[in-house]
């Protein structure tokens, strides 16, 4: 937690760069100005699984995270990104293979349009019910991301960004991709 609380100059953008990857826990929780945030590992060491709960929680300010140059795979989301009124774009990939939760993860992420998943990573519940604005590409890749061998969990996904974004038969044959899971809109 190098950065929790921290003021940054207005409109600010940040690039950490690290030599391998290392725990995010709480990394930028509540950090205030800042507007871009771009993480870099130089070597992957090990196995790359780390954690990054509460990573940027409540930064309202901030509008882009890049994770282009930082290919760890997270062990937990929990409310990592939660509160981050202005978030519109993720960029690059996340590989859930060892995530074992999302608790409230994009709660209040109103803005939120850009976000991957490395396909048949995601085991566990995930929720976009805030997310407004997420792209016809970002909900087909939740989508694809969600496990084929999972059973009995729930996908959550905001009405108004389903309806902007598919036709009900689009939509019905891309959750019908994913039958071990349960579809939920608010």
């Amino acid at each position: 937690n190098v950065f929790y609380g921290a003021i940054f100059p207005e409109g600010y953008g940040f690039e950490l760069r690290v030599e391998k990857v290392v725990p995010l826990y709480m990394a930028f929780r509540d950090a205030k100005n800042l507007k871009t945030l771009k993480i870099v590992v130089n070597d992957i060491d090990g196995d790359g699984k780390c954690e990054f709960g509460y990573f940027a929680m409540s930064c309202r300010d901030l509008e882009t995270i890049d994770f282009t140059q930082y290919n760890a795979r997270p062990s937990s989301l929990d409310y990592a990104f939660f509160n981050d009124t202005k978030l519109k774009n993720i960029l690059g990939v996340f590989d859930c293979t060892d995530c074992i939760r999302f608790s409230n993860t994009f709660l209040y992420c109103a803005d939120l349009e850009e976000i991957r998943f490395v396909e048949n990573t995601i085991k566990e519940v995930i929720s976009f019910e805030s997310c407004k604005k997420l792209t016809k590409s970002s909900i087909t890749s939740v989508i694809n991301g969600l496990s084929d061998t999972v059973t009995g969990k729930t996908a959550t996904f905001n009405q108004t960004a389903k309806e902007a974004a598919f036709t009900n038969e689009e939509w019905a044959v891309l959750i019908g991709t994913k039958p071990n899971w349960t579809f939920s809109l608010a």
